[in-house]
């Protein structure tokens, strides 16, 4: 096959060079035609030259935002889970090493992933993995003020720790929940809109999402569900399977108002630049797929 690759040298905190990628490609008989650090120069090699598949090696949010980028094109996505957390490599049932994973691709399948739309008054943009409002816009203002630990592991563990926190001491805030034209609203720390199962640092807040199913997975938790979350997150430091996880309520279309001037979209933080009291948000599936290939179990 013909390959673009996209590659982020610093995911995971380790160096994975790119003409090992290249090597360990063309060693599966496969021929990169382009080597790109960045989705910029991903649409650019798109639009100038023809390929059969687009190589996304990186974390969450270089697959994330190399899937964003070529939905709607046709061009078969194959990821290379290279990050801290590979929400999104975990929801593929990606595990193994670059060179396990291209190995299987010549007896693998394309499945249509979906991804979602969010619609305010100061923003039109996409998520893959999740967004939404309450405690993780938080934790991911906190992380993001500490250096990061040398080894992915540490990090985890210290993002559960904080995750912990956060959730221990939130308070419960009124939002406005609607889903399928379905009124929801209610007291909650945290309401997010999930399109995969892991939130963060692996952690399974909507463990019955698919991302293959044409359906989003709302989770709101209030002070009802507050002892369950931290009892997923003690599990998780243990190394623990949970034994429940939040109920989520599926649906195609959510609107989401609340008085935060921070949302999550993926796991990036953006702050509302918006007078609107409340803020809202409008959340659908979208019509374009982004197709991906899975690697032969």
């Amino acid at each position: 096959m013909h390959i673009v690759l996209l590659h982020n040298p610093t995911a995971g905190g380790e160096d994975h060079e790119a003409d090992e990628l290249v090597a360990l490609l063309r060693t599966a008989g496969h021929e990169v035609v382009q080597r790109c650090s960045s989705v910029e120069a991903l649409r650019a090699s798109l639009d100038a030259c023809r390929c059969d598949l687009v190589a996304a090696a990186g974390g969450d949010g270089t697959v994330g935002a190399a899937a964003l980028a070529i939905a709607g094109r046709g061009t078969p996505l194959a990821v290379l889970p290279l990050g801290t957390a590979n929400n999104i490599g975990l929801t593929l049932g990606l595990q193994g090493e670059p060179r396990e994973l291209i190995g299987r691709w010549a007896k693998g399948s394309v499945r249509a992933l979906d991804f979602a739309t969010v619609t305010s008054s100061t923003l039109q943009t996409r998520f893959l993995e999740a967004a939404g409002f309450g405690i993780f816009p938080e934790l991911i203002r906190r992380t993001a003020e500490l250096d990061a630990p040398p080894h992915p592991t540490a990090t985890l563990d210290r993002d559960l720790a904080l995750f912990r926190s956060v959730v221990e001491t939130a308070q419960a805030r009124r939002y406005e929940v609607t889903i399928d034209g379905r009124d929801h609203s209610g007291e909650y720390i945290l309401a997010q809109v999930m399109n995969i199962p892991f939130l963060g640092p692996n952690v399974p807040l909507a463990s019955s999402a698919d991302p293959f199913d044409g359906q989003l997975d709302v989770v709101l938790v209030g002070e009802d569900d507050r002892a369950l979350l931290l009892e997923v997150l003690a599990r998780l430091r243990a190394r623990q399977l949970p034994e429940r996880t939040p109920n989520t309520i599926r649906g195609t279309r959510i609107t989401l108002r609340g008085e935060d001037r921070a949302i999550q979209l993926d796991g990036e933080l953006h702050e509302v630049a918006s007078n609107d009291r409340p803020f809202a948000l409008e959340i659908g599936l979208a019509h374009a797929e982004i197709p991906v290939l899975l690697p032969h179990a």
